[in-house]
């Protein structure tokens, strides 16, 4: 069902897992009503949706190596930020925003070490952040028995997926967290109820999360922009007693778009980084998409096993749920402003996934919060049809097995194996590379082998967790090596490492990637630079005036 790693007794592990999925799934099926629990039975669902996914998840947490290169990147971003906190200046995510790095960061506001762990921690966070606000987007649309089974489907997923993709914190994290809370505000909004204040206090929470992916991931966007016709038809849809009040919410949510870019615009010019942005963010991001390969609709059906199920059982609800809703339910104002919303949302992830032309499973998370969207909005207008008690549980209970068993089955089929077997000893390049980078120290990685940064706590010497943009030839090469060449001769780091060796990520060949491709870098370590060891073809370069007492005999270098 899930993983076993760290744990010493497997049984009691599965034991545990499969209580708490136990546990939501029957409160996700059961028909309460708000009456016969209140909020303390709403509260208690929403826990044990958390507790499900914590612990079915959380032998991940452990997993000492990156789950996907990404991950590695942006926690080595995240560790730059702590010294140099200027965006495309102290660090550059790539196609990636800055916000990404930030929000690895909040664990050290806690005194905890930014790492593997707590970025796995941090998009748990997100994940069930995202799912919670799910819940109260379709609880304030169609009510609280629709909105409990409307999270079973995704809850399911996240728990049982083995997929390292699923697994591993992502860019998608925090763009699906902020785009959904905004859909809940918006949900808020449409329903036509709450204060002044408090709609005024929704309309300021839906502008602020929407302005906020643009520095997240560009990718998001689009499904981004959907929320926003969705928050301006909610509010135009909604009866005013007087215009002025209409006029305040438009006002409000504007202005909570335009604050976060206005604030990064100020800050980017302040420090002389807008052409870099520019540059590395907005223009890399046009010419990244344009160079990748065609992604056909097999993507959406065979690259994920648990995401197939899951895509595929919610084609099955909504097919057969349209068909038993035809010409017996008429849509109200909200119902039919959910659903056109449902539907736009899910085109619009469909297309922010297929428009990035990358066949990357982490991507599909995108659609899998508008999927369940979809889902919801079926639900909701068949509960509407009263089938009698006896009918409804059965019918509930059938929904939360369709889910169920298949998406268990492509778990428990996985040969992804994070268990304590298959870990692997601490690699010997980087036990080499701890014995003269300390933690704290200035590094440069010439290749795409971010986890060194994290294994050793170190801090990037330049801007760059990947030199990909350096090496391959592309319109911006320049401009990249440039920067690379200015960061390094500013802040020569202690020790650089050529690690384009056999198991690198991408970049494996030294004749053509090594630092001999690059002539300025080359005479800058000759010049500054002794080789003092060479582990599995990685190069271990240490400033000339590196002053620390040399390694002992046995922990020695050795070439």
């Amino acid at each position: 069902m899930a993983l076993s790693l760290h744990c010493a007794q497997p049984v009691i592990y599965y034991l545990v897992a499969g209580t708490a999925l136990t546990v939501f799934v029957g409160l996700g099926a059961i028909p309460f009503r708000r009456a016969s629990g209140g909020a303390k039975l709403e509260a208690a669902f929403l826990l044990s949706a958390c507790v499900a996914l914590f612990a079915c998840r959380w032998p991940t947490f452990l997993w000492p190596d990156p789950l996907n290169v990404d991950e590695g990147t942006f926690i080595a971003c995240a560790m730059k930020a702590t010294v140099d906190w200027v965006p495309w200046r102290g660090f550059d995510a790539g196609s990636s925003g800055p916000l990404n790095c930030y929000v690895l960061t909040l664990p050290a506001l806690f005194g905890a070490e930014i790492g593997f762990f707590s970025a796995r921690v941090v998009g748990f966070c997100l994940i069930a952040g995202a799912i919670c606000a799910l819940y109260y987007t379709v609880r304030w649309i169609y009510g609280e028995g629709a909105a409990r089974l409307s999270i079973v489907p995704p809850v399911l997923l996240f728990s049982l997926t083995k997929t390292s993709d699923f697994l591993s914190y992502s860019s998608e994290h925090l763009s699906i967290f902020l785009t959904t809370v905004a859909l809940a505000a918006v949900a808020y909004l449409a329903r036509g109820a709450g204060s002044k204040s408090s709609r005024v206090i929704a309309c300021a929470t839906a502008g602020l999360f929407l302005a906020f992916p643009v520095l997240a991931k560009l990718q998001a966007m689009p499904i981004a922009a959907v929320v926003v016709a969705s928050l301006a038809a909610a509010i135009f849809i909604t009866p005013f007693r007087s215009s002025n009040q209409r006029r305040t919410e438009l006002l409000v949510s504007g202005a909570g778009l335009v604050a976060i870019p206005s604030v990064a615009l100020i800050i980017l010019c302040a420090t002389g980084m807008f052409d870099d942005a520019v540059i590395s963010y907005y223009k890399r991001a046009l010419l990244y998409i344009r160079g990748g390969e065609s992604v056909g609709l097999s993507f959406f059906f065979v690259t994920v096993p648990e995401y197939d199920y899951f895509l595929l059982a919610s084609l099955v609800v909504t097919v057969f749920g349209g068909v038993a809703l035809y010409s017996r339910v008429k849509l109200t104002r909200l119902s039919l402003w959910a659903s056109l919303c449902s539907i736009v949302l899910l085109l619009a992830s469909f297309f922010a996934i297929y428009r990035a032309h990358r066949p990357f499973p982490h991507y599909l998370l995108f659609s899998i919060i508008p999927v369940s969207f979809c889902v919801a909005n079926v639900i909701g207008l068949l509960h509407q049809i009263n089938l009698g008690k006896g009918r409804t549980v059965l019918a509930r209970s059938l929904f939360a097995v369709l889910f169920l068993l298949p998406i268990g089955y492509a778990a428990l089929a996985s040969t992804n194996d994070f268990s304590r077997q298959a870990m692997v000893p601490m690699r010997q390049e980087v036990l080499a590379i701890a014995r003269y980078a300390k933690p704290g120290d200035r590094m440069v990685v010439w290749a795409w082998r971010p986890e060194y940064y994290v294994k050793t706590k170190t801090i990037m010497g330049t801007r760059d967790p990947s030199i990909g943009e350096v090496v391959e030839s592309f319109r911006y090469r320049e401009y990249f090596r440039k920067r690379f060449m200015s960061d390094l001769k500013a802040n020569p780091p202690s020790v650089i490492v050529d690690a384009f060796a056999p198991g690198a990520f991408n970049y494996k060949d030294r004749a053509t990637q090594g630092i001999e491709s690059f002539p300025l870098l080359a005479a800058f370590v000759r010049e500054h630079y002794t080789m003092r060891e060479e582990v599995a073809g990685v190069r271990i370069f240490v400033a000339n005036d590196w002053s620390r007492a040399a390694p002992s005999p046995e922990n020695g270098p050795h070439k």
